[in-house]
């Protein structure tokens, strides 16, 4: 799978960020994740070593050296990654500083089954079985 983690074609590290962001991911998740990309790639950005063990006191864009953005994502889309979020805390308090609704979250994510798709692809070690 040809991963697109650059600053010119930022579609993956954008849909990672986002997940990141969203609380689909926590920073353990995107550590295994960077190193599997590491382990399955070659050519492979060099921050993703940061990415393993992120340096205190820096932010996700100082350690890309680019803002990441998903410009293929829509605002609906990323609420359906809040939907992954909510998913995966079943039985836990839904982050207070969410700016949506877990109801809205799952609808959103009930509409955009390729959200899902996608970020089981991205992440296969932490795969959204449907329900």
């Amino acid at each position: 799978m040809h991963l697109r983690l650059t600053e010119e074609d930022p579609e993956d590290i954008g849909f990672v960020y986002s997940a990141l962001l969203c609380g689909a991911i926590d920073q353990s998740e995107l550590s295994m994740w960077a190193i599997r990309v590491i382990d399955q790639h070659v050519d492979y950005p060099l921050y993703l070593l940061d990415l393993v063990d992120p340096p205190l006191k820096k932010s996700f864009d100082e350690i890309l050296g680019f803002v990441p953005h998903a410009p293929d994502l829509s605002m609906d889309e990323v609420t359906a990654l809040h939907g992954i979020s909510v998913e995966r805390c079943k039985g836990l308090k839904w982050p207070i500083l969410s700016p949506v609704a877990p109801d809205e979250a799952l609808a959103a994510l009930a509409r955009h089954p390729d959200i899902k798709k996608r970020f089981n692809q991205m992440f296969p070690f932490l795969i959204c079985k449907d329900e």
